[in-house]
């Protein structure tokens, strides 16, 4: 309504005041605009010659503009005139100048356009009252509706298009809203259910543990098993898996008959029916609780299941495979690993090494079949399983491996010499220590004092003279001084290298001794 009349305002000016504004003579129009202060769109300045003025305290208020010089622009009309009299020059003179927009007149300009916005009801003098009739001006123009059909609004593309967006947004919004209210509320009553089953599942399991043998529970009758554990209630999915969970955490903390007997009540219950399923499940995790219920229940039968999935994308599966396949092989030949496409991290080689240090020691290790391996993360494997276990009946073969080794399995292969004590045969020590990789002869310079002998020293004097890494003259000078203290305080004597004498006053110091 208020831009229908707005525009009737434009179009009918003049409608609701009979008479026209008009100012008598420029004294007039300039009191009008000292007493209406400032008007959007009209500025005043002065623009005067350079002779005019002579204070050079006023001149620099001034720019300078050709002949003349201009003062700045003020919106009142009161500071001009005020600078304007303090210079002792007329104000009808032709110094003072209005700006209108971005437009220059003169003051019969501004005259003209200030009576234009009067007239125009644009301008209204201050402390009049706004006498418009406006309900007179909005009944000339006939009202007309924006949308003229019944479908108009459809019509105006870009209305529809910000509407349909907002309502679809305000459906998605509460759609969401909606779904995690109702996904909140069932995990809340899972959780609820789950805390109700295991304060029914704890007191049975305590009550077979401790008041039954390994006989009974293995003989226990179906009627007597549910008596315990309800048949209704065994068939919800639920319930079954709080169930595992608490026979596994059990079996974590127990020993020995006790485990039995964990294991023998997994089966009576059907339990392992369970596992199957779960093995059998597109998900990765399904699987993975599959495999720990094997591993922990020494479920046999699932075996040959279980290989199938050593080659397996999905990281945790190939690790949780590794595992129950050496803790439940009757020989720890790990032949498995051979065929592994995939590499072996760290991780999954530290969890192999505490399981087959944990039930290597009744079973016949085989580790020589990791040597043919294709896969390189499975031969260093079977390089560290010969060091950390101490099967010095496989450094033979490891001397086998050394001239199809890469770099990094020759220093798994020295590293081990080094740590088992074992010596080396010094065509083998040449041989490492020409190599063309620098970390070969590190290593093998840092092994040469536990797996060499004194007939090295000749070598090693050779190879300070050559060498100008820091890192290799002190790894020799190291190994030096473990096979003969003598020829270490000798070749210190006789050697004129700066960096020898001080790599041998850090050796020598008891304090630097793992520095």
């Amino acid at each position: 309504m208020l831009s229908i009349c707005f525009s009737i305002l434009i179009q009918t000016s003049g409608f609701a005041q009979e008479a026209e504004y008009a100012f008598k003579d420029p004294e007039e129009f300039l009191n009008f605009l000292e007493n209406q202060g400032e008007i959007t769109g009209l500025k005043s300045f002065l623009l005067i010659p350079h002779q005019e003025i002579q204070q050079d305290s006023i001149s620099q208020f001034f720019t300078a503009e050709g002949e003349n010089l201009k003062s700045q622009s003020f919106g009142s009309i009161d500071s001009t005139l005020s600078l304007l009299n303090y210079l002792e020059l007329p104000v009808d003179s032709d110094y003072l100048v209005f700006k209108i927009y971005q437009e220059n007149g003169d003051l019969a300009t501004a005259q003209e356009f200030v009576t234009n916005l009067l007239n125009s009801e644009l301008l209204f003098p201050k402390g009049a009252s706004d006498q418009r009739d406006y309900i007179g001006l909005a009944s000339r123009q006939p009202y007309e509706p924006a949308f003229r059909e019944g479908f108009g609004f459809f019509t105006n593309f870009k209305v529809f298009l910000i509407t349909a967006i907002t309502a679809i947004l305000f459906v998605v919004v509460f759609g969401m809203i909606v779904f995690m209210l109702i996904f909140k509320s069932r995990i809340n009553k899972t959780d609820q259910l789950r805390k109700e089953y295991e304060g029914q599942i704890a007191n049975p399991l305590s009550v077979i543990l401790f008041e039954r043998d390994l006989g009974e529970i293995e003989s226990i009758s179906d009627e007597e098993l549910f008596t315990f554990f309800p048949k209704e209630k065994m068939k919800k999915k639920l319930y079954q898996k709080v169930l595992v969970d608490q026979i596994l955490r059990l079996n974590k903390k127990l020993r020995g008959e006790s485990n039995d007997k964990l294991k023998a009540l997994f089966r009576r219950l059907g339990l392992p029916k369970t596992t199957s399923k779960l093995l059998q499940d597109s998900q990765w995790d399904s699987k993975v609780s599959a495999l720990v219920q094997i591993n922990e229940m020494a479920l046999y039968e699932f075996l040959p299941e279980v290989k199938k999935f050593v080659n397996s994308p999905n990281f945790y599966i190939r690790s949780q495979v590794s595992t129950t396949l050496i803790h439940l092989s009757e020989e720890v030949d790990l032949s498995f690993l051979k065929d592994m496409s995939y590499p072996l991290s760290d991780w999954q080689q530290v969890t192999l090494l505490r399981t087959i240090k944990y039930s290597y020691s009744d079973r016949s290790l085989r580790i020589k079949t990791l040597f043919n391996s294709q896969n390189q993360s499975v031969r260093l494997f079977g390089i560290k399983l010969v060091r950390h276990l101490g099967k010095l009946e496989y450094l033979e073969q490891l001397i086998g491996l050394v001239p199809t080794a890469s770099p990094v399995e020759q220093i798994e292969i020295i590293e081990t010499f080094q740590q088992l004590g074992a010596p080396l045969d010094m065509e083998l020590i040449v041989s490492f220590m020409n190599s063309s990789v620098a970390d070969v002869r590190l290593a093998m310079a840092r092994a040469l004092g536990t797996v060499g002998d004194e007939s090295c020293l000749p070598f090693l004097y050779k190879g300070l003279e050559e060498e100008v890494s820091f890192d290799m003259k002190k790894a020799m000078l190291s190994s030096m001084k473990t096979l003969s203290q003598g020829g270490y305080e000798e070749y210190g004597i006789i050697s004129d290298d700066p960096e020898v004498l001080k790599i041998q006053r850090h050796l020598d110091n008891k304090i630097l001794t793992h520095v």
